[in-house]
């Protein structure tokens, strides 16, 4: 048990009252409620030394604890409603298992039910860097300002109009365009559909295609520069990122892509090769 000597707590958050999918954390996905996905992820991972379920729904509870979770605490109604932030609730069920279990933990893992497709090796890989430096994590643009002004998170990477709509603003006074991404919206069509079209049509699709990518490109410069106008306006530093950063996220991405090759396989490489080439 424990990582390095550091004591470990995972936390399952799952409330009740979902209403875009009623009972959503009890709906199956491949034979096994999203409960219990998260629940044999952790029970893979030996260094974990307490996994508790953090819900304010009984009937959830006991799907936990059928599925090995500890349920020593029900979250606060307070913490369970459609627009409480999910960092909230990780943190009271942080306090009250240390203070349940008479014991503090160096680290909280936090397991969302929503994602049953994540391995505990991508959990022991974060958590290695995590122990081992800086520690990416995903946090919800709405979560985010919270996020920024209880310390949860010193430093984020995000678009300029996502800084702009979520006014983070308010939190941070640096922005570093470093061309990650700009916003765009991609349109997926069948190859076997557009096969079946006569060539003047095949012409005219791809026409309205082109077309569409080329004013869609503009519009997003657009918002890009529009958004980065309004972090201006609002006292926030815009400047080139540095060298070492630059070389630091140039460095992430190579390895993002090599990863992702060794699972996407010769499609994603003739994506990948696509790419750059233009």
């Amino acid at each position: 048990m424990t990582w390095n000597s550091l004591s470990v707590l995972a936390v399952v958050p799952a409330r009740g009252g979902s209403k875009g999918i009623p009972d959503k954390n009890l709906r199956k996905v491949g034979g096994w409620s999203l409960i219990e996905h998260s629940a044999r992820t952790a029970a893979a991972l030996s260094w974990i030394d307490r996994t508790v379920l953090s819900t304010d729904d009984e009937k959830i509870a006991e799907e936990g604890r059928r599925c090995g979770l500890e349920v020593p605490f029900l979250r606060p109604a307070a913490l369970a409603g459609d627009l409480s932030p999910t960092v909230e609730a990780w943190r009271h069920a942080w306090l009250e298992s240390e203070e349940h279990f008479g014991r503090r933990f160096d680290i909280s893992l936090l397991l969302q039910p929503t994602t049953p497709l994540r391995r505990p090796e991508d959990v022991e890989r974060t958590v290695r860097v995590m122990v081992e430096g800086a520690a990416p994590v995903t946090i919800q643009l709405p979560e985010l300002g919270q996020a920024l002004a209880t310390g949860a998170a010193n430093n984020f990477l995000t678009s300029s109009a996502s800084g702009a709509d979520g006014k983070l603003y308010e939190q941070v006074k640096f922005f570093y365009p470093v061309n990650g991404w700009l916003p765009r919206n991609v349109t997926a069509v069948s190859q076997k559909a557009f096969d079946a079209l006569d060539k003047p049509t095949q012409d005219a699709v791809l026409k309205a295609a082109a077309d569409a990518e080329a004013r869609g490109w503009k519009m997003s410069e657009k918002v890009d520069e529009d958004s980065i106008k309004i972090l201006k306006d609002n006292g926030v530093t815009v400047a080139p990122p540095s060298a070492s950063v630059s070389a630091a996220l140039q460095k992430i991405g190579e390895t993002m892509t090599t990863e992702w090759l060794a699972s996407a396989g010769p499609d994603g490489k003739a994506i990948i090769d696509a790419y750059r080439k233009k």
